[in-house]
């Protein structure tokens, strides 16, 4: 991208959960890893908990060449959503975690696939 000196991007990092896997999950999130995968220097901000899974998410954009903000830091845990899937590989279930800054999205027999060997990104 020429005369692009950083960009920055905002948004939600969470864990996903599937078939009791923990994966760095959360579309602003895997942006920012592929831009910085790309070479675009890349900074982002999001806000994810003092927790394993704050860690977890912190290691992956480091290791992924995102810079985090040190704003992203926040005092509660750090969101996750859990899905369940059906002997099809459909989504069964989509639960959040009490820290989830939505926690009546729950959602129940939502169409779709998901695929349950995903590697980590």
């Amino acid at each position: 991208m020429p005369g692009v000196t950083s960009v920055l991007v905002l948004g939600e990092a969470l864990l996903d959960v599937i078939d009791g896997r923990r994966l760095p999950g959360g579309s602003p999130m895997n942006v920012s890893v592929g831009l910085a995968r790309l070479g675009v220097p890349t900074v982002f901000h999001t806000t994810i908990g003092h927790d394993d899974g704050g860690e977890i998410l912190a290691r992956h954009l480091l290791a992924s060449g995102v810079t985090l903000t040190p704003g992203s830091w926040g005092s509660g845990p750090t969101f996750v959503a859990e899905v369940r899937l059906d002997d099809a590989g459909t989504v069964a279930t989509v639960s959040t975690s009490p820290g989830s800054r939505n926690p009546s999205s729950s959602r129940r027999g939502r169409t779709g696939r998901c695929r349950s060997d995903r590697s980590a990104r």
